[in-house]
């Protein structure tokens, strides 16, 4: 799952059901016809003032979490 790094609304929930954070990978923002873009660039490269942070659900902390969302008959 990605989200902004500085979007603590969108990020505090998915702390809560067990995301965490893998992955920040830096932005470079440009503007096209009128459109504000992100792209994914080297650290050198960024000016967005904020990452593209990849967030997972690791299945042994998804099990912890929902015992019983995977239980088979």
């Amino acid at each position: 799952m990605h989200v902004f790094s500085h979007n603590e609304k969108a990020i505090g929930p998915y702390k809560r059901l067990g995301f965490a954070a893998a992955e920040s990978l830096p932005l470079r923002r440009t503007e096209e016809e009128g459109m504000v873009k992100y792209s994914v660039v080297d650290r050198s490269e960024a000016n967005a003032g904020f990452d593209n942070l990849r967030m997972e659900l690791p299945i042994g902390r998804f099990r912890q979490a929902h015992p019983a969302a995977l239980l088979t008959a």
